[in-house]
């Protein structure tokens, strides 16, 4: 994470009334969270927060679970998937949040031989038992883009989840 990583033995996380603008990482612009259980985000604005790879703003491992996300404000831009979120893990809540003008511009990638597409242009969720709850989408989107040296012979290259791909 651009500003703070949370992993190990950690059970339990609260953050409250807090921004983070202009942080930048490879995966989790802001915050990368592994092994980690029971977190609450509340009440936090993320403004410009980056990412290379994955999660603009946040980035939840697949060892994460039991997440609430809660009157938060997003606006920020992912380069792969999920502009604002990346969510692997599982029991994930969002509420009485909102994301604007996040976006992921991907290249693609390949993955066992498979060519794939960059998608979520809020979120990406890849985990299990996920609610979402009034929650705003605003100029939110995820596009595509290949070289002019790229062939590609599959079905499937667009990117995919302007606001949230599940």
């Amino acid at each position: 994470g651009g500003a703070l990583f949370f992993g190990g033995s950690l059970t339990k996380f609260t953050n409250n009334n807090l921004s983070f603008i202009n942080t930048s990482a490879n995966n989790g612009g802001a915050i990368y969270f592994n092994s980690v259980n029971d977190i609450n985000i509340t009440g936090i604005k993320f403004i410009n927060n980056t990412a290379t790879t994955n999660g603009g703003t946040l980035y939840f491992a697949s060892t994460v679970t039991n997440v609430k996300i809660y009157d938060v404000d997003f606006d920020t831009y992912a380069g792969s998937n999920g502009g604002a979120v990346y969510f692997a893990g599982d029991n994930c809540r969002l509420e009485n949040s909102s994301f604007k003008n996040c976006f992921i511009f991907g290249e693609g990638y390949v993955e066992n031989g498979v060519y794939l597409s960059s998608n979520g242009g809020a979120v990406y969720w890849k985990g299990n038992n996920g609610t979402v709850k009034n929650v705003s989408f605003s100029d939110c989107s995820a596009y595509f883009i290949m070289d002019e040296n790229s062939t590609v012979n599959t079905n499937g290259t667009n990117a995919n989840g302007g606001a949230i791909y599940w």
